[in-house]
């Protein structure tokens, strides 16, 4: 009875009617309670309504029942990703890749997670660097460095930053970087000159 009720589950959501397959999945987990899959599916089905509170129950139900299957990582990021917490996202995306690495859905996710985490975090140090609060603008630039070590624009803002509290051999090096990572952009070059300015 629990594969017949997940067969329907299945059936509607390909159709694209993702209420009827939460009602199927449902009634199969109610016969099958320790049925990962059908935890699985059922978070898939909920994230596709953009409900991510119960995707996010149903994620971490699967990843208990089945803690060694990359495919609840998956769920579990897909439903921190939806909820804004791009922080859990990487770190779920990340235990589903030590799982399988060359899994492609789970790369791409990871990737996602990572550029919005980064963009938070990027946002909270303008803020701050806006605000004065210099320290706490490099906190949150190397945050968002450790998340996207290729964004030249970072370690550019974390130069500035660096160089606001006097601290040049930070500021050169980040302005350095800036210019290795992207040599025809201009505002590098600002920032190199005004480290090697403070430096002399």
């Amino acid at each position: 009875m629990a594969d017949e009720a997940r067969a329907k589950g299945n059936a509607a959501f390909s159709s694209g009617d993702f209420a009827t397959a939460i009602l199927h999945f449902s009634e199969a987990i109610d016969l099958s309670p320790t049925n990962h899959v059908l935890c699985s599916n059922r978070s898939a089905a909920y994230a596709s309504l953009q409900n991510y509170i119960d995707a996010l129950a149903d994620a971490k139900k699967t990843v208990k029942l089945k803690p060694h299957w990359s495919k609840g990582y998956s769920r579990l990021g897909a439903a921190y990703y939806g909820l804004s917490q791009y922080d859990n996202a990487v770190w779920a995306y990340k235990q589903g890749l030590e799982i399988d690495p060359n899994n492609e859905p789970l790369k791409s996710g990871l990737a996602d997670a990572q550029k919005a985490a980064a963009d938070g975090a990027k946002a909270k140090g303008n803020a701050a660097f806006s605000s004065g609060d210099f320290a706490t603008a490099i906190r949150h630039f190397s945050e968002a460095i450790n998340l996207t070590p290729s964004d030249h624009v970072l370690y550019s803002n974390r130069s500035a930053a660096y160089a606001s509290l006097r601290n040049y051999i930070d500021a050169l090096a980040d302005a350095e970087k800036t210019v290795k990572l992207k040599p025809h952009w201009s505002k590098g070059y600002s920032r190199l000159g005004a480290a090697h300015y403070g430096l002399s």
